[in-house]
């Protein structure tokens, strides 16, 4: 699977309510992880889904030293700006608190590959 087919899969399991399934695939696909995260992260912005904004911040943010990287700058500008973004719709709390159970889905893949 392509990282274009990953992010799409991704996707449709999180737009019909699949975290399960959602979190297996970034388990079998865990190298892009942190790309995956970005990617989602703006898309949700773009389509005003906020919560999952910062649930995919989250997701990047244990992503990336997990996987011994840091996010490129262009990756990084757009997830600055989905931050702005997320936090100006939700409140800092409410992001901090998405943005938190975000985290756990990254733990939560990385610890059933055990």
């Amino acid at each position: 699977m392509t990282l274009n087919e990953l992010r799409t899969a991704f996707r449709q399991q999180l737009e019909q309510g699949d975290r399960d399934k959602a979190k297996a695939l970034l388990a079998d696909y865990s190298e892009f992880t942190p790309y995956l995260a970005v990617g989602n992260a703006v898309l949700a912005s773009a389509e005003g889904d906020h919560p999952l904004a910062a649930r995919m911040i989250g997701v990047a943010d244990t992503a990336y030293p997990v996987a011994g990287e840091k996010p490129e700058p262009e990756d990084a500008a757009e997830l600055a700006k989905v931050h702005a973004a997320a936090v100006e719709a939700l409140g800092e709390s409410a992001f901090a608190d998405y943005r938190a159970d975000g985290a756990l889905w990254e733990g939560d893949f990385r610890t059933s590959m055990v």
